[in-house]
């Protein structure tokens, strides 16, 4: 029952085949079919994407899914 989904650039057409829907995260970036994702979920996120994957946590957090955040180290400096 493992899955896994990425977040893409990429701006994919809806076709109700195999997109049935696009949930827009920030203003370039997309996560596809969120409705058939199941609990538990996990992000996992480079740290230079930080802002990308707090504004995914929101907004599936609005959809009703639990998130856990699962933070790589910040590189150092």
């Amino acid at each position: 029952g493992l899955g896994l989904r990425q977040i893409t650039l990429s701006p994919w057409k809806i076709d109700d085949h195999h997109i049935r829907n696009r949930l827009a995260v920030e203003e370039k970036y997309y996560l596809y079919n969120a409705g058939t994702i199941r609990p538990p979920v996990y992000l996992l996120f480079d740290p230079i994407d930080r802002a990308v994957g707090e504004t995914a946590q929101h907004l599936l957090k609005k959809e009703g899914l639990p998130v856990e955040m699962l933070r790589l180290p910040e590189p150092e400096v």
